[in-house]
């Protein structure tokens, strides 16, 4: 596994842990301040598989990494399931196809901790998962279901949202609203000519789209999409920095950055993959 580190500009890639070959990659970061720990570190935490479909987590605080304590408990996920991360929640699929979640509790005594969502996901689809507060007081995961369907588990509902193509790759971001406690959400999801496109909920009006953009067309068949979220805590509301509303895709075998740019997006630029 390899990762790029960026502080205004793009390194070159790092081999930082083996892992199993095509295996799910979620990662999240940890402001230190924002959950009391002492510290103003931020550290990033990456999720994947071992061949044995076994979940570890890799450390990365400054320019030391290490071996995560989720790492040894053993969580195991099915062998296709995505992996989709907002600390301190990790969510996967079962062997049923059914969404589990394992959580870092920072209450004394901190400790990992597991529970399954009445909620199945098409198994082997991707998983969102976001802050639909800008004060960390809901979590919303997004996936697909039998049906066909993108659907929203929330800590108080499943709504549906849309149909999308069977087992389209999946993105999303969550921006903070103005006047509201509520997050600004957008879900990117590629449909069968290629191109990226976009359900969102910005105000109280509900789901709007799908919609397509200039900066999101043309992407290549089956790309990931990642996208970026700010860090926010109980009490602590979520950044309004415009800067990190962003999300990555490959286009011609490059990696394509994007940002979300008022009601449209644009494109920043190609990451440099060597």
């Amino acid at each position: 596994m390899s990762a790029y580190s960026s502080s205004g500009n793009w390194s070159s890639p790092q081999t930082i842990v083996k892992a199993k070959a095509g295996t799910p990659i979620a990662a999240t970061s940890i402001n230190h301040t924002l959950v009391g720990w002492g510290d103003q570190d931020v550290q990033v935490q990456l999720y994947y598989l071992t061949d044995h479909d076994v979940i570890q987590a890799w450390d990365l605080v400054r320019s030391n990494s290490a071996n995560g304590s989720l790492s040894p408990l053993g969580y195991k996920a099915d062998p296709n399931s995505s992996l989709v991360s907002y600390w301190p929640s990790l969510v996967l699929q079962d062997d049923k196809g059914n969404l589990e979640e394992i959580f870092f509790s920072v209450n004394p005594p901190a400790h990992w901790g597991n529970q399954s969502f009445d909620a199945r996901g098409l198994v082997g689809s991707d998983l969102v998962e976001l802050p639909t507060t800008t004060n960390y007081s809901a979590l919303s995961v997004f996936y697909q279901r039998d049906d066909g369907k993108l659907a929203e588990w929330g800590w108080a509902q499943e709504p549906t949202i849309g149909p999308i193509p069977p087992r389209a790759p999946l993105g999303g971001l969550a921006v903070a609203r103005s006047g509201s406690a509520k997050s600004e959400i957008y879900i990117l999801w590629q449909d069968a000519t290629g191109d990226i496109q976009v359900y969102w909920t910005n105000d109280q009006t509900g789901w709007k789209g799908p919609s397509s953009f200039p900066a999101l067309r043309a992407a290549d068949n089956g790309t990931a999409i990642a996208c970026l979220t700010p860090s926010t805590w109980y009490d602590v509301p979520m950044s309004q920095d415009p800067r990190l509303s962003r999300c990555y895709f490959q286009v011609g075998g490059v990696l394509r950055e994007v940002a979300l740019s008022g009601s449209d997006w644009k494109i920043v630029g190609n990451v440099p993959m060597s």
